[in-house]
Order: structure tokens, then C-alpha cells, then sequence
């Protein structure tokens, strides 16, 4: 029973900070993290900018199912729309069809588009 020293405590030493939660945010920056920098989770925090390299490969660890998961549907994402991207540029430009003049508005008792006689009023 004494004070200090190393053994038996009272449990787990709390933490100096409470744990914060994940942001859509830093999540998205760590997706691609991954797929640059594998498990370098120095590079990764720098990437995320907002967490240290600890709380990044602590975050990956409890959390590793749900981020492979995460992982393999942004790469099937990204494959697919290369994919598109390849088809589109294969694929001849579509032609153009020419828009059709419109014919100027015919005088008075003429029928659009004939020529009026030429005898003038045709008596």
C-alpha cells in the first residue's frame, strides 16, 4: 500500500486527453494515406495533418476490418471510373450534326419557300 512506485495500481492510468473522435475528414485523408504510404504511420499523421503517428496506427488496429472494407471499395471505385475514363477516349468524338438554316419568312400571299411568279401578280 504506499504511494507511487511501479505495480499494482488502481486500473488502467487514465489518459492526459480525452480520445476525440474520427472526423469524416481525417478518415477520408487517411483512405489515401493508405493507399500512398502503406503503414508508414509518420507520413500518414503528417498527411492527416490532425492526429500523431499513435493515435493513427491505434485508429488502423481497432478499427482494421472496417478500413479494409472501406479500402477495397474506394479501389473498386477508382478502377471502374479508369476504366470509363479508357473506354471514353477510345471511342470516337460524336459528329456533329449541322444545324439547319431557317428560311427567311415569306412575303405576303407567297407560300414559304417558292419563288413568286414571274409575271408579277399573276393576272
Amino acid at each position: 500500500q504506499g504511494s507511487g512506485g511501479k505495480g499494482g495500481g488502481d486500473g488502467p492510468r487514465p489518459s492526459k486527453t480525452k480520445p476525440q473522435k474520427w472526423r469524416a475528414k481525417e478518415k477520408e485523408a487517411l483512405y489515401g494515406a493508405l493507399e500512398q504510404f502503406g503503414q508508414d504511420w509518420k507520413k500518414i499523421a503528417g498527411a492527416i495533418g490532425t492526429r500523431t503517428a499513435a493515435q493513427v496506427r491505434n485508429y488502423y488496429f481497432d478499427n482494421e476490418e472496417k478500413i479494409t472494407k472501406q479500402l477495397e471499395k474506394v479501389r473498386a471505385e477508382t478502377a471502374a471510373a479508369e476504366e470509363e475514363a479508357a473506354r471514353r477516349r477510345k471511342q470516337p468524338p460524336a459528329k456533329r450534326r449541322k444545324k439547319k438554316k431557317k428560311r427567311p419568312a415569306a412575303p405576303e400571299g407567297q407560300a414559304a419557300g417558292r419563288p413568286a411568279p414571274a409575271g408579277g401578280d399573276g393576272a
